[in-house]
């Protein structure tokens, strides 16, 4: 078991670019490990970010899409063969921007050797094209603003719908209000359903922006559950533990992927003092800490009791296998799991068993088999 490397990262106050700048490529990686492994199927896979421009201030070479881009281009010899299997599709609000970073990238030194050339969701015929591609069963792994810069939007309801799609969705809690109304919407009535008209009346008796962040997102991650997705998500809060932040939303239909985003995260997480991450960045006060009571439902003596309670459904299974069918829509981790078998070995509940000679064992790994004692 790989003990978690702490990240820095976010100990300096992030922007919304910035943080997805950090975090996308490590979610992509998690993606293409979890989806593009198998065999190639007839139509490329599409990487889809709708909110192209949002860190157009950097480097043209350092932005995102030109990361992304290298890193399909370079896919060419590895396992997940990606300049073969992988189309980029790149959208934004701003047309503008939009322009400017097509002349950007078709500038850069490896865009020549990109087997499949970008499409830039600005003329008729690429719209056409990504839609067609859409109603083919080929992975696509999606990037959106959800409230403010969700354009081109129209995508929305299409991908969550297809059972294929992985999401990253961006949220700013001073901008979900601003999402709500117009053609943003009536688009959002397609994903939440009646969740929008709960999300509608809640915040027209809620004005603070942190609880109307945490309703929005306990609203989303609902719908989304809904709809066959398991959903992570991780809040970014400025290091001096004031002010609004920003939060990331990451969701799947395949659990492989779902703890792939999850494990991604950790390194930037702060943790419970019994070694639970709190899916968000630095330390809050108390009083912020009390507008997330949900978390307290995480505990690894909450862990161990459920565990406990569930004897027959994990007897003689590795802690491994518990861990990837038992933490599915919750807050733990592998580590966890050890952690929590072995407060259980202690009480003399369990024991551990070698999984090649099922002699027990003193030290308990993820490859350890969980042995329930008879009362």
């Amino acid at each position: 078991m790989t003990a978690t490397v702490s990240n820095d990262f976010f100990l300096k106050e992030r922007t919304l670019p910035e943080t997805k700048s950090e975090l996308l490529g490590k979610c992509f990686e998690v993606w293409c490990t979890s989806r593009l492994t198998g065999a190639p199927q007839p139509a490329p896979a599409l990487f889809m970010d709708l909110c192209a421009t949002l860190d157009a201030g950097q480097e043209t070479e350092s932005s995102t899409p030109a990361s992304l881009l290298r890193a399909i281009q370079r896919g060419t010899a590895n396992l997940h063969d990606l300049n073969r299997r992988l189309l980029a599709v790149f959208g934004d609000p701003d047309q503008e921007a939009m322009d400017g970073l097509q002349q950007q990238l078709e500038r850069l030194p490896y865009y020549e050797k990109l087997e499949h050339r970008p499409l830039y969701l600005r003329e008729a015929a690429d719209k056409t094209l990504v839609s067609e591609l859409l109603a083919l069963e080929a992975p696509v792994f999606a990037l959106l603003d959800l409230f403010d810069r969700a354009s081109p939007a129209q995508y929305l309801p299409e991908l969550i719908a297809r059972e294929n799609t992985d999401l990253l969705l961006l949220l700013c809690p001073e901008k979900i209000s601003l999402g709500l109304s117009g053609k943003q919407g009536k688009l959002l009535t397609e994903v939440l359903g009646p969740g929008l008209l709960r999300l509608k009346g809640y915040f027209k008796r809620e004005k603070d922006l942190v609880r109307r962040e945490k309703y929005t997102l306990s609203v989303l991650r609902e719908a989304l559950r809904e709809k066959g997705y398991l959903a992570v998500q991780f809040s970014v809060y400025p290091p001096e533990n004031e002010g609004l932040g920003h939060t990331l939303l990451l969701a799947s239909k395949e659990s492989s992927a779902y703890r792939g985003f999850k494990e991604a995260l950790l390194p930037y997480t702060t943790f419970q003092e019994d070694g639970i991450p709190l899916f968000y960045s630095n330390k809050r006060k108390q009083s912020q800490l009390a507008l997330f009571s949900e978390q307290a439902r995480y505990t690894l003596e909450n862990l161990a009791v459920e565990l406990e309670q569930q004897s027959g459904a994990y007897k003689y299974k590795m802690i491994e296998k518990v861990y990837e069918e038992h933490s599915l829509g919750t807050d733990y981790i592998r580590e966890n799991y050890v952690e929590a078998f072995k407060l259980l070995r202690n009480r003399g509940k369990v024991e551990f068993l070698n999984p090649k000679t099922m002699q027990p064992i003193k030290i308990a790994t993820a490859t350890s088999v969980v042995k329930y004692r008879s009362v």
